[in-house]
């Protein structure tokens, strides 16, 4: 008993049949209780008064979050090789793949010209 009677909101009153309102310092607002009369309203109490509404905000910014992944998929896959991204580079990209690859701090002295 002392589980419903803590679940059970204060200053509230039914409106009509599932239509709650409790007095505050601003005025009324609408509540979901837990429990009311000495019964337990199973649907609020597991799925609280606004779950709907954070469903949806959920599933929105998911959806964005999703959309965001798809959007920037094609970029990464492009920065990871843009030579099978774009295959009408393929005379730049010969290039590339000809050229001697240096590793980190070479450098490559038949390239660089001093004039004098």
């Amino acid at each position: 008993m002392n589980l419903i009677k803590a679940l059970t909101p204060q200053d509230t009153e039914e409106v009509k049949p599932g239509l709650f309102i409790q007095k505050t310092l601003q005025g009324y607002r609408q509540v979901y209780p837990a429990a009311w009369n000495g019964k337990i309203n199973w649907k609020n109490f597991l799925l609280g008064g606004k779950f709907w509404k954070n469903f949806i905000i959920f599933l929105i910014l998911m959806l964005i979050a999703f959309s965001y992944y798809q959007e920037t998929k094609v970029c990464r896959e492009f920065q990871s090789s843009p030579c099978k991204f774009l295959p009408n580079l393929t005379d730049y990209c010969y290039k590339l793949d000809s050229e001697e690859t240096l590793k980190d701090g070479e450098f490559n002295i038949n390239s660089i010209q001093i004039d004098s």
